[in-house]
């Protein structure tokens, strides 16, 4: 499932893939499409959220240019739409050295989780 390819877009109108309710364009910052082992994901990997995250702080990045131009380059968590719904990120990039390094001071990808399973166990009681 490596490299992973995405798409990405500025914001817009689109229903959720999962029960079809409306993701509105002011609420994302991009529209995101993760493609691996040659099909679209439902969601977006962790992983890809994070680095997607970063590279729309660094300036000239395709993430940061596509970002600027729909919303500019707001301060507060990112909002990416993907085919089930949004996701948020946290990215915060510091100001470049003199090296042209750029330190990375706070990464969060805020994740859900669904019930997998729900069980009961009966154990012995001791004699």
């Amino acid at each position: 499932s490596t490299p992973m390819l995405i798409v990405l877009r500025e914001p817009a109108d689109y229903p959720t893939c999962t029960k079809g309710d409306l993701v509105a364009e002011d609420s994302i910052d991009l529209v995101v499409r993760q493609y691996a082992s040659g099909s679209a994901s439902k969601t977006l990997a962790g992983t890809l959220t994070a680095t997607t995250g970063i590279a729309c702080r660094l300036p000239g990045t395709l993430p940061n240019r596509i970002l600027g131009a729909a919303r500019g380059a707001p301060a507060r968590p990112l909002a990416f739409g993907h085919p089930s719904g949004v996701i948020y990120v946290e990215a915060d990039v510091g100001t470049a050295a003199a090296d042209g390094t750029l330190p990375i001071h706070r990464l969060a990808v805020q994740r859900t989780a669904r019930r997998l399973a729900e069980g009961r166990a009966y154990l012995k009681e001791p004699f």
